[in-house]
């Protein structure tokens, strides 16, 4: 099962051009886009993780861009 949730038409039209849902696509658990990403590549990731063993944040397995 997964979950998506975008913050309006902008982002929903970037995060339709990543393979996102596909199988066998290697994303993080979660993972924080900005539209830049279709410009900028990697450099739009504002943040990516992965959850804990008990499907709770953990700080230890998350990345943030620097600001």
């Amino acid at each position: 099962m997964g979950v998506a949730v975008f913050g309006g038409l902008p982002t929903s039209r970037a995060a339709g051009r990543l393979s996102y849902f596909t199988s066998g696509i290697a994303f993080p658990d979660w993972t924080i886009l900005s539209t830049e990403v279709l410009v900028r590549g990697t450099k739009g990731v504002e943040a990516a993780g992965y959850f804990g063993n008990d499907w709770g944040f953990d700080a230890g397995q998350a990345a943030f861009a620097e600001p």
